[in-house]
């Protein structure tokens, strides 16, 4: 069962779907996004790619998940910033630190 365009990405838990948790994702979902010319925003499967992350030339991750290892640390810069998936996760108390590292990367190349 599926939509056109989307590929299932890991088992549902039947009723719970999260952003997070989505069990399928768009095709275009498969390289990450850009949000600035020095700044793109992806997925934990694109955290898990080597060769795409290399392709893209990327060279520090923000990882924003409590879950997610850090894959290639020596290959990257990470940073880790310990975000839950809930409603009531106060996101303000974590911009410093994102902004901070997204800046001296950018400032750093």
């Amino acid at each position: 069962i599926g939509a056109p365009g989307l590929e299932p990405l890991a088992p549902q838990t039947p009723g719970v779907e999260t952003p997070s948790t989505m069990s399928h994702h768009h095709a275009r979902d498969l390289q990450p996004s850009e949000i600035l010319p020095y700044l793109l925003i992806g997925a934990q499967t694109h955290a898990q790619d080597c060769e795409l992350l290399k392709s893209l030339r990327i060279s520090a991750i923000l990882n924003m998940t409590p879950s997610c290892p850090n894959h290639f640390e020596g290959d990257f810069e990470y940073k880790n910033i310990p975000i839950r998936d809930s409603w009531n996760q106060n996101l303000q108390s974590f911009f410093k630190d994102a902004f901070e590292f997204i800046d001296n990367c950018n400032s750093h190349g």
